[in-house]
């Protein structure tokens, strides 16, 4: 008994690991194409202990939803030709021609959505996202041997974090064309570490100068000059200059304000002339600066001039009289004329 071979896993057995039925209808559409690649992988799971016609067979027995819709249009003669199909890979060719469409198309689409996409963040999170997304058009394209497509990923992400990605690369003696994608990846991730600690050396060094402000002056060489920085000294004390807001007195710590001063709201209510700021009339004459009269009855104005000059020869007034009906306009001087008028054309 002990020496009796292991016995080969039925095929019952491996079916039971599968899924009951198989179907398209509770994804959307964008994720066929994956979903086929899992039907890919079943298949050849089942294909060292059946033959090609039983596993298709089985397969085209689990359809459901719209695979189901599919098998039945087909009638029982193309059915009968998929099942003879010579190999799994052409008869999920054909499958994934029905409802994807051809491979050439979805190859040009990912790779115009590839040279689109970018990240705008540097959080490893938003990175991983990002990786997930371009790593995914990556291979479809087949960019495993095109270093310009390696070189894209990198210019997708931030220019700082893609520079610093760039100077790791040339301080290892690494070429784009000789690295994975994983391996750009992993750049990447180390650039952002770099950065972050250069950046906190920074802010630690800040700190650290300004407690040297105060030794950059040597007060010994300077007398009465603060407005006057030390030559070569950049620190903040030598070059703030005095803020003109500041108290130059102190109140002491155990001083109080006299209750008598101190202020209450409401306590007191002083009433004064509200003031008028808008502009006063005035009651002068704009010709002759004269408070009797006004612009319009001005008698120094030209047309008031001629109707006082007439006033004083007929002694007519022309506010009870109309001027038609008092005069007559001749074309030439006589001794009846009044006055001369200018006729507009």
């Amino acid at each position: 008994m002990m020496n009796q071979p292991p016995s080969e896993p039925e095929m019952s057995e491996v079916q039971d690991e599968t899924p009951e039925l198989i179907t398209l209808d509770d994804i959307p559409p964008s994720q066929w194409r994956d979903r086929f690649q899992e039907f890919k992988a079943f298949l050849f799971l089942q294909k060292p202990h059946a033959q090609t016609r039983e596993i298709l067979l089985d397969f085209a027995s689990r359809f459901t939803g719209i695979l189901s819709d599919w098998w039945i249009s087909l009638g029982e003669y193309r059915q009968l030709m998929f099942l003879q199909t010579e190999s799994i890979e052409a008869a999920l060719s054909q499958l994934y021609a029905e409802f994807c469409g051809q491979e050439a198309q979805i190859v040009e689409k990912a790779r115009s959505e590839f040279f689109k996409m970018q990240c705008c963040s540097m959080d490893k999170s938003d990175l991983e996202v990002h990786f997930q997304k371009m790593s995914k058009r990556f291979y479809l394209i087949g960019g495993i041997n095109d270093p310009n497509l390696k070189q894209a990923f990198i210019s997708s992400i931030p220019e700082p974090l893609g520079d610093e990605t760039s100077r790791l690369l040339s301080a290892a003696n690494k070429q784009i064309a000789d690295i994975t994608l994983g391996e750009i990846c992993q750049f990447i991730f180390r650039a952002i570490d770099k950065m972050c600690s250069q950046n906190k050396f920074l802010q630690e060094y800040m700190k650290q100068m300004k407690q040297f402000d105060r030794i950059c002056i040597n007060k010994e060489l300077l007398t009465k000059c603060p407005k006057n920085p030390t030559p070569g000294c950049n620190c903040s004390s030598c070059s703030s200059k005095p803020s003109s807001r500041t108290r130059k007195f102190r109140r002491k710590k155990g001083f109080k304000r006299n209750k008598f001063f101190s202020k209450k709201k409401g306590s007191w209510k002083f009433l004064r002339k509200r003031r008028n700021f808008s502009k006063r009339r005035s009651t002068k004459c704009f010709i002759c600066g004269s408070k009797n009269h006004f612009m319009k009855n001005c008698p120094k104005a030209k047309t008031q001039k001629m109707i006082t000059h007439i006033n004083k020869e007929t002694g007519i007034s022309f506010s009870d009289n109309e001027i038609e009906s008092l005069f007559s306009a001749d074309d030439e001087i006589n001794d009846h004329t009044l006055c001369v008028l200018q006729l507009s054309e």
